[in-house]
């Protein structure tokens, strides 16, 4: 996922300090990060609800500049060469210290990846709907494992659009739909698999279009 700032995308949603921040400030180096087993394990969970191989390749970045946290594929026609690329320096300064909250990041960019060969068309040349449907269905998993979506909700929110990413607005909408739905499913006992979960992301988006297509002329230019 390209991204702006130096920072990046999820720098933004998570680093939102509390006022007491200060007194806390040495905790968050007494460990460097996360265990490359915590990651491991964030990494299995996410590409096993979408049913693909999970990366067997990892690659360090913290002392690459401006490298990402982020997944890369080589070829689109298959996920052998998949890379899960992270820069742990980057996921301590946007307060990624646990499983939980990485395992939001990797579900994300795990969902972009499921969607390699998925070619949306329209607003934003499919951009934003790629965008919005890994939202979804981050909150859609993140409702199954029962991971709070709070503070990724609330950092949504306060996020500026592109012409290639949607309106934090909209974002934060499609994460709460997705997280609420898929626990409807669940108590229905409906089976919560990833072709049902796209149709009800097409179908939530075209009671949205409109507002959609709205937001997406403030930023044609962008």
């Amino acid at each position: 996922m390209k991204s702006d700032t130096s920072h990046g995308f999820w720098y933004r949603i998570f680093h939102r300090n509390p006022p007491d921040d200060m007194i806390l400030l040495g905790k968050r180096f007494e460990r460097f990060g996360l265990t490359d087993m915590e990651m491991k394990e964030a990494l299995q969970s996410a590409c096993s609800f979408f049913d693909i191989p999970s990366a067997q390749i990892i690659k360090k970045l913290t002392h690459t500049p401006k490298g990402q946290t982020m997944f890369l594929d080589w070829d689109r026609k298959h996920h052998a060469d998949d890379t899960l690329c992270y820069n742990m320096q980057q996921l301590i300064d946007m307060k990624v210290e646990k499983k939980d909250a990485f395992a939001l990041v990797v579900t994300h960019e795990c969902a972009h990846e499921f969607m390699q060969r998925k070619h949306f068309e329209g607003i934003g040349l499919g951009a934003w709907d790629t965008e919005l449907a890994s939202d979804f269905l981050l909150s859609c998993w993140a409702g199954l494992t029962k991971i709070d979506i709070f503070k990724v909700n609330m950092g949504l929110l306060t996020t500026c659009g592109s012409r290639l990413h949607p309106d934090g607005v909209l974002r934060s909408l499609f994460v709460r739909y997705g997280y609420y739905r898929d626990i409807e499913l669940k108590e229905q006992d409906l089976p919560i698999l990833i072709p049902g979960l796209m149709n009800e992301f097409v179908a939530f988006k075209q009671l949205h279009i409109q507002q959609i297509i709205t937001l997406h002329r403030k930023y044609e230019h962008s």
